[in-house]
C-alpha cells in the first residue's frame, strides 16, 4: 500500500472536484431549456429538490461549515 503525502491527497481531491464540476457543466449544457416554459419548470424543480435536500440534511448548517473550513486555512 502506497503512502501519500498531504499534498498528493489534496491534489487528488482537487482533481476529483474538477472532474465532477466538468460533469455537472456538461449536464447543464445538455439540459439547457429550449423554451421559457421549460426554464421555469426546471427552476421550480430545482427549488423543490433544494427544499427536499435541506429537509434531509444531517450535517452542520452551511454557514457553520464554511466558517469551519475557513478556520482551517483553506
Amino acid at each position: 500500500m502506497a503512502l501519500y503525502t498531504k499534498y498528493e491527497i489534496l491534489l487528488e481531491k482537487m482533481n476529483l472536484i474538477f472532474k465532477e464540476l466538468e460533469d455537472i457543466r456538461q449536464s447543464v449544457l445538455r439540459a439547457e431549456p429550449q423554451s421559457k416554459k421549460e426554464g421555469e419548470q426546471a427552476w421550480n424543480n430545482l427549488m423543490k429538490l433544494s427544499d427536499e435536500i435541506s429537509a434531509r440534511w444531517q450535517g452542520p448548517p452551511a454557514v457553520e461549515e464554511i466558517r469551519y473550513q475557513r478556520s482551517k486555512g483553506y
